[in-house]
């Protein structure tokens, strides 16, 4: 009897287990991992017009297509500065290049994206005001927070 009880419990534990550890196959896109590429779409999206939702999409497709190669440059622009900084001795000069050129192309992306957003909110009025200050984004945990200062910075003991 005592036998027959374990196998039913461990049965039940597994299968438990299983449908638990195969559900979240189904959870849909990003679900549980942060947005990633592709969040979604802003909330006006859902009173938006077929047509209103088919121009929406093809504006977020075409500033896609058109700043792939500028964000590609600053994929590479980073990978490049980081390179330099891994040397056990990176030049200074060459560094402070390189991030020259990188906040150039970011500049330059962030002024295509303001025009894009601007062209965006045409279709969608409400979108660009976000969701609040989100997680830690209000500047109310800006102190040293549980561990204290860093190591480098601590003040020595007396």
């Amino acid at each position: 009897m005592n036998r027959d009880k374990w196998v039913r419990t461990s049965t039940a534990v597994m299968l438990v287990g299983l449908l638990l550890w195969t559900g979240s196959a189904f959870a849909g896109k990003n679900k549980g991992f942060g947005p990633g590429m592709g969040a979604g779409n802003p909330p006006c999206f859902a009173t938006l017009t077929a047509d209103q939702q088919k121009q929406f999409t093809e504006l977020q497709q075409k500033f896609y297509n058109d700043t792939q190669s500028l964000r590609q440059q600053i994929a590479e622009k980073r990978a490049e500065l980081n390179l330099e900084m891994t040397k056990a001795t990176p030049d200074v000069a060459k560094a402070q290049a390189i991030q020259k050129e990188l906040s150039a192309l970011q500049a330059e992306l962030d002024q295509q994206h303001v025009a894009h957003m601007i062209e965006m909110k045409k279709i969608c009025p409400t979108m660009g005001a976000g969701r609040g200050m989100g997680m830690m984004h209000g500047g109310h945990m800006m102190g040293m927070g549980m561990m204290g200062p860093p190591a480098a910075t601590a003040p020595k003991a007396q």
